[in-house]
């Protein structure tokens, strides 16, 4: 019985060093670290949690070859933040583009990307990078009212389709 005090002891003090570190810190810190409002902010990471600031929508978009799921999104005016994980087998990105007509219609280069370079950096309000198979990105933004595209401007992936929309209300 004496051997299995000190386990049972080491066993409590254990679980209760977890409990108060639990306790003691501030929960709020990593998402603080995590969500960065500049409309320019991307963050890359392999978690795919949709939790947001209050007062910011959160939404999910699966990037995967070559398609955005779902394709078509509504968000209120204000703080957006969007979640794309990469469920496809290459990279993709995921960048917003104001835009009012079809999303299949953007201006495009010789080789059939999406032309950023064609919109003012007003209509360009943010982007989330290359994003590695089996790992998300993550965006936060503010956006006012308007129809926007998204779209994965990865060499080909555009021509192939691989857009969507997003409006804003």
């Amino acid at each position: 019985m004496s051997v299995k005090t000190p386990i049972f002891v080491m066993t409590a003090a254990g679980a209760l060093a977890l409990a108060l570190a639990g306790c003691g810190g501030n929960s709020a810190k990593t998402e603080t670290q995590a969500v960065d409002t500049s409309p320019s902010s991307v963050e890359t990471t392999s978690s795919t949690t949709t939790s947001a600031p209050a007062g910011t929508t959160a939404l999910t978009i699966t990037m995967t070859d070559f398609a955005f799921t779902p394709k078509s999104v509504t968000a209120p005016a204000g703080a957006v933040k969007l979640t794309a994980p990469n469920a496809g087998k290459a990279p993709h990105e995921l960048v917003l583009v104001k835009f009012a007509g079809d999303p299949g219609t953007l201006p495009t280069t010789t080789d059939g990307d999406a032309n950023e370079d064609a919109f003012p950096e007003s209509d360009l309000p943010g982007e989330i990078g290359e994003t590695e198979p089996g790992a998300s990105g993550t965006l936060t933004v503010t956006l006012p009212a308007g129809q926007y595209v998204m779209l994965c401007n990865v060499p080909g992936h555009y021509k192939a389709g691989m857009y969507g929309t997003l409006t804003v209300t």
